[in-house]
């Protein structure tokens, strides 16, 4: 028999856990397909490119749900935008629902130690 100071596990708190991994990747988001249809349709002229439209729509859609926000009415706000700023708009936007190490649009650069960046040959 082994003797440890360490407190036995109760299993039956790893159900929640189980059940978050699970539906993680599996948000229950529904929205009229007329809205849908209107923002991939926006995303399609701003970005001649209809995949990137339905990524950019669904990634729009998930975070207004999860800000409580209607999706027409942030697409009327995309609407206000020139096209030269949009995209830091929608970098913005997006990065409300993300966390810090994971912003889009932001470059934090990686500072060596001196003594480590002259011994890496190029």
């Amino acid at each position: 028999m082994i003797t440890t100071n360490l407190q036995p596990v109760d299993l039956s708190a790893t159900t929640d856990t189980n059940k978050f991994l699970t539906n993680f990747f599996q948000p229950n988001i529904s929205i009229a397909s007329n809205d849908n249809d209107a923002i991939i349709s926006f995303f399609i002229q701003v970005t001649n490119n209809p995949v990137s439209a339905k990524i950019l729509a669904s990634a729009v859609i998930y975070t207004a749900a999860e800000q409580n926000l209607n999706v027409l009415v942030v697409l009327e706000e995309f609407k206000k935008i020139g096209k030269g700023n949009l995209d830091q708009y929608i970098a913005y936007f997006l990065n409300t629902q993300r966390f810090g190490s994971s912003y889009l649009g932001i470059n934090t650069g990686t500072f060596t130690n001196k003594f480590t960046s002259r011994t890496v040959i190029y």
